[in-house]
């Protein structure tokens, strides 16, 4: 496992970004829901794929010695747990993963680096596994139409992020990228002492 792959990984959600963005000639709102919803899916699947790739990653060159099959950022978490060496990697990894069986109640501030990473994981699970839609239309006789994310997909009616939509999802790029890039340089820094 190459940190490399965990780059490529974050460049794959930074293009699905951009396409995003750039998706029926800037407007958003008026592109088919199928063309949205996909790369809305594939945006968070490479977000959160990063994470596990630098998972795979930690347990490679810290040699914990999990069965690559069986590597889940949750069981390299645990493994770093008990050793006090690694315990900042396993601090920096933490950060960047939620486990939604346990905490399934939205945090208190949905825009904090915690609440950034609930919704993350949230969304992967809600749009990708269960085809749900997470954006609301604001104000639709404005142009261009104002798209935000719903804080909760799974609430009916939902509530509007407070951002609009790429405001959001640049924030959370931001997140995870500069958090599995701390996470690398910390594997690496480990190596070095």
């Amino acid at each position: 496992m190459k940190k490399e792959i965990i780059l490529q990984k974050l460049d794959f959600a930074h293009r699905r970004l951009e396409d995003m963005q750039s998706l029926n000639s800037g407007n958003f709102a008026g592109a088919p829901a199928s063309d949205k919803h996909q790369l809305a899916q594939e945006f968070f699947f490479h977000l959160l794929g990063a994470v596990e790739y630098t998972a795979q990653y930690v347990n490679y060159v810290l040699k914990l010695n999990i069965e690559p099959d069986k590597v889940t950022t949750k069981k390299v978490i645990k493994e770093l747990e008990n050793l006090d060496a690694y315990s900042s990697v396993g601090d920096a990894l933490e950060c960047l993963y939620i486990n939604l069986q346990k905490n399934r109640t939205m945090p208190e501030n949905p825009y904090s680096s915690y609440g950034l990473v609930y919704r993350a994981y949230n969304y992967r699970h809600q749009v990708t596994h269960r085809g749900l839609n997470p954006f609301i239309y604001q104000d639709p006789f404005t142009t261009p139409v104002r798209v935000s994310l719903k804080l909760d997909p799974r609430d009916d009616p939902a509530e509007p992020s407070r951002f609009l939509l790429f405001k959001d999802l640049d924030a959370m790029l931001e997140l995870f990228s500069n958090g599995c890039r701390n996470v690398i340089q910390l594997v690496e820094e480990q190596l070095n002492s």
